[in-house]
């Protein structure tokens, strides 16, 4: 079977929610370590609740100028870190961006934690987790290819799951579904629906190969009142679910089957004739926004639209908005398909969907 890798494991010590496992160079967190070292941006990420993490390049010292790593720098700001801090291990001393900070004992506590030998390159992140992890995880990737430490003869296929139920909303100030609202807890966590809704883990799965991902999918919700339930914290009254969703609580009514489903990841796109394409999803602004950035390195006139899955006029709008296009075909729903698209492609004969998670607009 392939291996099973949880969201959270697969954050901290890759950066990444599709890990290419083929390498290692695991990010690291030296947060406790930093907090000893008399640096601002180290007691400003760690006071404000954030971490610093670091990553370790081995043998690569002498391979990084220092415009190599403002190169570097770049490309940890493009993934929201406020900087990048580095360190060379050259003949058993420190040299670098904050070597004048690390004294002898901190710099022997760092190199028996990180096992850092000389000629190594040390990458550090001091921010919020979140952006620790994306920033290093990007670092680890093109340092890596640089390096030619990828194994291209391996096929590392993995599942990550357990992952986050909820995202929150810092704009709206709320919960949101991470997938979407029909998607079912983990059953040892629905206790904590109430008490502690961030720490809910989902019943998803995403197949990963290489640092790709191939699918995703979950298992659904079949009872009634546990749907009611994720309605509510999603902020929708009972009333304003059974609108919405009516014929799906029905439904329920009569005996539904546990089932789950998988559909083809972003990706798959990869695939796809370079044409003009819709990424939709009803999540926050930035992941959409970066979705539409992958697909248009990958060579697509790419647009991006915020939109309800859950609702039926939101999806009528998002056909009305692909017509004002023109030569609009492929609508790739980031989130996934939820009922109320299906409902809106059958009743109103809008969209076409298929068993992938490709919406097709009717034209």
């Amino acid at each position: 079977p392939f291996v099973r890798m949880p969201y959270e494991y697969a954050m901290d010590k890759y950066g990444s929610d599709k890990p290419d496992t083929r390498f290692e160079m695991l990010l690291e967190n030296v947060s406790d370590w930093a907090a000893k070292v008399p640096l601002g941006i180290f007691a400003d990420a760690i006071n404000n609740g954030g971490k610093v993490k670091a990553i370790v390049a081995k043998n690569a010292a002498d391979k990084y100028s220092r415009k190599e790593i403002d190169r570097l720098t770049l490309l940890a700001k493009k993934y929201h870190a406020h900087g990048l801090a580095w360190l060379k291990y050259e003949n058993n001393n420190f040299s670098g961006s904050i070597a004048k900070f690390v004294g002898e004992e901190a710099g022997n506590e760092l190199v028996e934690k990180l096992n850092i030998e000389n000629n190594d390159l040390v990458l550090i992140v001091a921010d919020t987790m979140e952006n620790c992890n994306f920033s290093l995880g990007a670092l680890r990737l093109q340092v890596g290819k640089e390096m030619n430490l990828i194994d291209n003869s391996k096929f590392n296929f993995l599942w990550v799951v357990d992952w986050p139920l909820f995202e929150y909303n810092e704009e709206e100030n709320r919960y949101q579904a991470a997938h979407h609202p029909f998607t079912s807890p983990k059953p040892e966590d629905i206790e904590l629906l109430d008490s502690n809704p961030g720490a809910v883990r989902a019943n998803a799965y995403d197949l990963v190969l290489n640092g790709i991902e191939l699918s995703s999918g979950s298992i659904r919700i079949t009872n009634p009142e546990l749907q009611n339930r994720m309605f509510n914290l999603l902020g929708f009254s009972n009333e304003e679910a059974y609108e919405k969703f009516g014929f799906l609580l029905d439904a329920f009514k009569y005996g539904a089957p546990p089932h789950g489903g998988s559909g083809m990841g972003l990706e798959a796109a990869k695939c796809m004739p370079k044409e003009k394409i819709i990424v939709i999803s009803g999540r926050t602004v930035a992941k959409l926004e970066k979705a539409v950035e992958e697909l248009k390195a990958l060579g697509f006139e790419a647009y991006a639209y915020a939109c309800d899955t859950s609702n039926r006029a939101s999806v009528k709008e998002l056909a009305e908005y692909a017509a004002s296009l023109g030569e609009i075909k492929n609508v790739i729903n980031a989130a996934g398909i939820s009922p109320a698209m299906g409902a809106a492609g059958d009743q109103e004969k809008i969209l076409r969907i298929n068993a992938l998670g490709t919406v097709y607009v009717n034209q």
